[in-house]
Formats: structure tokens, C-alpha cells, sequence
């Protein structure tokens, strides 16, 4: 079971305690950390739920996809509060089977490190049906990209590896506190 999230992880004061309740939910239901999700919003957003990047929209970047999958438009989406849009998230987590693609590929998210379980939930962003780096991951294997195009420039590669070594700083920096 997930832990609860009270504070930290660069989770705002406007709204924290919706934004933990969503955070811990969206958590629980997909075996991992809080506070990972919380810091790939981070990375993603900096917590801004009206972030555009392209066809990328919201606190965690999702696609025309998920908003599709809401019966939403574009603009609905990104007028939905930090809350609403990170149950979202959860629902996107769905669309791509999450739980299912780690368990195919025995990867017990919860079980790893905090800064790993980071870099698995940016990978997905990155690569939701990649295989080869979920394959490498099972094996150990923390050099493998998950994708070959340029992505978030302070992650360097997307290897889990260096991912992690990102998130391990950021959690440095900004660390969880659970309840």
C-alpha cells in the first residue's frame, strides 16, 4: 500500500489538501509513491495546470488522447483544478494499462526506490507503449531510453538511470513527508 502524502514534493499550499487527497488516490490505485507523481508534475508543469507544450496539456503533460477519452475539449481540460486534473491522471494511467504493463514486465513499482519510481511514471509520459526500456528495467538494466527523442532537458537521457539520478536530487531538495 501506498503511504499518504502530507507535504512536500513540491506540492503547493494553494489547494494541498484536495490536491494530497487526489495525489494519494491516484497513488494508492496504481501502486505507487505520492510524491513520484507529485514530482513528475513538477517536471512536467511546475504545478501550472494551464501548461501547454504542443499538443501536451496540464499539470502532467497528457495528450489529445485523454482529453478525448474525457469527452473534453482542449480548453475544459486545461480549466480543470489541480485535483481534477491528477484524478485525470490516474484515468490516463488506465488508458495505457500502467498496472498491467508492470506487472507484465514484473516491475513492482512500490517496491523500488522513490527517485526510480519517479523516473518510471516520467517514462510512461515519454513512452507509454515502449517495451525495450520495461524489459531492460526488470533486468536491472537502468541505461536503456525510453524513447530516442529529445524530451525535459534537466532529465538528460530518459534512461531510468538518469531519471533517477534527477529525481534523486529533486527529492534532495524537496522531500516528501508522510502522514
Amino acid at each position: 500500500m501506498a503511504k499518504q502524502l502530507k507535504s512536500g514534493a513540491s506540492v503547493p499550499m494553494a489547494g494541498r489538501p484536495a490536491i494530497l487527497a487526489s495525489l494519494n488516490a491516484v497513488a494508492q490505485a496504481h501502486d505507487v509513491d505520492p510524491a513520484a507523481i507529485a514530482a513528475v508534475i513538477y517536471v512536467e508543469s511546475v504545478w501550472k495546470t494551464t501548461a501547454v507544450t504542443g499538443q501536451y496539456i496540464g499539470l502532467t503533460q497528457v495528450g489529445p488522447e485523454l482529453v478525448q477519452k474525457l469527452k473534453l475539449t482542449k480548453s475544459k481540460f486545461l480549466a480543470l483544478s489541480a485535483p481534477e486534473q491528477i484524478d485525470a491522471y490516474g484515468v490516463w494511467l488506465d488508458y495505457y494499462k500502467f498496472n498491467k504493463q508492470m506487472a507484465d514486465h514484473e516491475i513492482k513499482v512500490l517496491t523500488l526506490p522513490l527517485a526510480r519510481q519517479a523516473a518510471i511514471l516520467q517514462a510512461m509520459q515519454f513512452a507509454p507503449n515502449a517495451k525495450k526500456w520495461k524489459k531492460a528495467l526488470n533486468k536491472g538494466d537502468l541505461t536503456v531510453p525510453a524513447t530516442a527523442s529529445p524530451q525535459a532537458k534537466v532529465l538528460k537521457s530518459t534512461s531510468i538511470g538518469d531519471m533517477e539520478a534527477y529525481f534523486s536530487k529533486f527529492f534532495s531538495g524537496k522531500p516528501p513527508k508522510y502522514a
